[in-house]
C-alpha cells in the first residue's frame, strides 16, 4: 500500500511481503534511514546504527535531550562479543543455549570503559532488544549484515557490533507511550516524514512485555519484570547472583 499526501508518500508492506528486504535496505540506505515496525501490539523504529540513522530518530521523535539508543539485536553471537570480555561469568560463555529464554527481553551490557558516551552507549553500558526467532528477528539479521559494510561507526566506536538502533514510535516523553494503533502510526510516519512502515502479525500480543536485565560478570540484576522472568530465573545456576531492583 502506498499513501500520498501533500507530496510525501509512505509505503506500508507486511513483513511477509517478498520485497521485505529489499525495500528496507534501500530505506535504511537513503537520506532518511529510519523506518516503523511493528511489534506484537506496539510500534517501533528502526535506523541504521549511523549518524544519519541516529539524526532520522532525532527528527521523529524530537528527542529529548540525554537520551540513548537501544540497538535490535539480530545476531546474538554478535551482541554478546561485543561486550567486555570480563562481562560474562564462564556460565554463560559456556552455554550459548541458556540465552533462548531471554528472548523477548532487553539486555543492558558492558560495552566499553564507563567513560564511554555516545548515542547508544551511556557510562559504558548499551542496552540491545532481542526478539524471539521470528520473521522480524530475521529481517533485522539482514540489517546487521547490511551495516557491516560500514567499517566504522561512532555509534559503537569499539567494536564490529553492527545492529541497527531502534526506539519506541512515538514523540520522545509522550505520556501516552508507543504507538500502539496502526491507524495512529500512519499518521505519525506521515507528519514526521518516515517513509516504510513494516506491519507485523506474526506476534501474540499477549508474549512480549519486554523485561530489562543487565549483566556484570556473576550478577544478573532484573530492571523491569515481565513475562518470561521466572523461565529465565528457573535456569540460572546457583553461582549466578540475581538483584531486582524495579
Amino acid at each position: 500500500m502506498e499513501i500520498y499526501t501533500q507530496q510525501k508518500q509512505l509505503r506500508i508492506v507486511d513483513i511477509c511481503d517478498s520485497d521485505i528486504n529489499y525495500l528496507t535496505l534501500k530505506t535504511l540506505s537513503g537520506p532518511n534511514p529510519v523506518i516503523m515496525v511493528q511489534l506484537a501490539s506496539v510500534f517501533i523504529l528502526i535506523a541504521a546504527p549511523t549518524i544519519a540513522g541516529v539524526n532520522a530518530l532525532n527528527r521523529a521523535k524530537s528527542r529529548l535531550a540525554g537520551k540513548v539508543y537501544c540497538s535490535a539485536i539480530g545476531s546474538f553471537a554478535n551482541f554478546l562479543m561485543s561486550a567486555k570480555v570480563e562481562s560474562f561469568s564462564k556460565f554463560f560463555s559456556g552455554n550459548m543455549s541458556f540465552f533462548d529464554c531471554l528472548e523477548g527481553s532487553f539486555l543492558r551490557i558492558p560495552m566499553g570503559p564507563e567513560s564511554l558516551e555516545t548515542p547508544s552507549i551511556r557510562n559504558g553500558m548499551h542496552q540491545g532488544l532481542l526478539l524471539p526467532k521470528c520473521s522480524v528477528r530475521n529481517l533485522i539479521e539482514n540489517i546487521e549484515k547490511f551495516s557491516l559494510k560500514y567499517e566504522t561507526t561512532p555509534i559503537f566506536p569499539i567494536s564490529k557490533y553492527r545492529a541497527p538502533i531502534c526506539t519506541s514510535a512515538n514523540i520522545s516523553g509522550d505520556a501516552r507511550g508507543p504507538i500502539v494503533e496502526l491507524r495512529t502510526a500512519k499518521n505519525f510516519a506521515l507528519q514526521t516524514n518516515i517513509p516504510l512502515i513494516i506491519e507485523n502479525h506474526e506476534m501474540d500480543k499477549d508474549s512480549l512485555s519486554f523485561p530489562i536485565l543487565s549483566f556484570e560478570r556473576n550478577k544478573i540484576s532484573i530492571e523491569r519484570g515481565g513475562n518470561g522472568i521466572s523461565k529465565i530465573l528457573n535456569n540460572l545456576p546457583s553461582s549466578i547472583s540475581i538483584e531486582m531492583v524495579f
